[in-house]
C-alpha cells in the first residue's frame, strides 16, 4: 500500500507487481508485506502563474538555461535520483514560476532542485559561466531593523560581522554542530516556544533582552522576515528586469551571469542597506 503526503489511510492506493516464477520458487518461504509511504509523482507539466510582470521576467531568463548532457555524478543514490528528476523538469521546461500570496516570495523550479543537481545547469548562450550569489545568514542580518536599541544593534552587528553560526556556537559553548544551530535559529524565528530553539531563546533574552521581548510577541516573524527578504531581492529583480540583465531569484540569494556577479552584488548591498541598514556578507559560486 502507498499513501500520499496527507497521511490520510482513505486516500492510500494499492501497487500490484509481477514475480517472475524463478524468482517466486526462491523466494517462496520468505514473501512478506512492506508498507511504503510515498509523495505523489511530480508532473512534467510546467504549472507557472504568469500574473505578474516580475513572474514574466524570471519565467522568460528560465527559458535560458537547460542541463549539460552528461549529469555530474552525485554519491548519495536518494540524492541522485533527486537530482535526477530536477534535470528531467528543468530539461522539458516545468518551471512552476509563482509568486506567494503572503510573503511576495517568488518560487521555482531552481530552488526546489537538490543543491548538487544545479551545477548541471547551462546557459543556452554561447560559453557563460553561471554563479550563484547568497546572503549569509540572511534572516539573523534582518533582523537589526526592528532593534530600537542601538547598544543591542551594535552588539549583533558585531556578532554577525563574522561567521554568525559560528559565533553563536562559541557563546553558547555549545556541542551541537553549526549546521544544527542554523536548523534551530529558523525554528526559533518561527516559533519561539518549540524545544528545539529554547536555547537560543535564553540567549536573546540574556544578550538582547528588548528585542526579544518585540520578537516574542510577533505572531509571525517568520512570514515577517519572508516578507522582508522577498522585497529585497524583488527590488534587484525589478532593476535586473528593467535594465535587462539575465538574472532569476533564489529566496535569499539569486542566480546570475558571472560577469553580472560583482555588480548585482553591489547592488543588492545597495539595497540591504538602505531597507536594513547595514551590508550582509555574500557568498559566491560559479560553475
Amino acid at each position: 500500500r502507498y499513501s500520499n503526503t496527507s497521511n490520510n489511510a482513505r486516500q492510500s492506493f494499492s501497487k500490484s507487481y509481477r514475480i517472475s516464477i524463478s524468482a517466486s520458487k526462491a523466494l517462496s518461504k520468505s514473501f512478506c508485506t512492506v508498507e511504503l509511504s510515498h509523495s505523489r509523482i511530480p508532473s512534467y507539466k510546467d504549472e507557472s502563474v504568469l500574473n505578474h510582470p516580475l513572474n514574466h521576467f524570471i519565467h522568460s531568463n528560465l527559458q535560458l538555461l537547460t542541463v549539460c548532457e552528461k549529469l555530474k555524478p552525485i554519491r548519495d543514490p536518494e540524492r541522485a535520483a533527486y537530482a535526477l528528476e530536477d534535470c528531467k523538469r528543468m530539461f522539458l521546461g516545468a518551471f512552476n514560476v509563482k509568486m506567494g500570496k503572503r510573503s511576495n516570495r517568488i518560487s521555482h523550479a531552481v530552488i526546489r532542485m537538490v543543491k548538487e543537481a544545479r551545477e548541471n545547469l547551462v546557459y543556452r548562450i554561447g560559453i557563460t559561466k553561471l554563479c550563484y550569489c547568497d546572503i549569509t545568514a540572511c534572516f539573523p542580518n534582518l533582523l537589526p531593523s526592528w532593534m530600537s536599541n542601538e547598544s543591542e544593534k551594535k552588539l549583533f552587528l558585531e556578532i554577525l560581522s563574522g561567521d554568525f553560526y559560528a559565533n553563536i556556537k562559541e557563546q553558547l559553548r555549545s556541542k551541537k554542530s553549526r549546521v544544527q544551530i542554523k536548523k534551530d535559529m529558523v525554528i526559533f524565528l518561527s516559533d519561539p516556544k518549540h524545544e528545539s530553539g529554547r536555547y537560543l531563546g535564553d540567549w536573546f533574552s540574556r544578550k538582547l533582552p528588548i528585542f526579544y521581548q518585540w520578537k516574542i510577541n510577533q505572531k509571525s516573524l517568520a512570514l515577517i522576515l519572508q516578507k522582508k527578504e522577498a522585497g529585497i531581492i524583488n527590488l534587484l529583480c525589478e532593476y535586473c528586469r528593467k535594465s535587462k540583465t539575465w538574472f532569476v531569484p533564489m529566496y535569499d540569494g539569486f542566480l546570475c551571469l558571472e560577469d553580472d556577479a560583482e555588480h548585482l552584488t553591489e547592488c543588492c548591498h545597495a539595497i540591504f542597506k538602505k531597507h536594513v541598514g547595514h551590508i550582509p556578507k555574500l557568498s559566491r559560486h560559479c560553475w
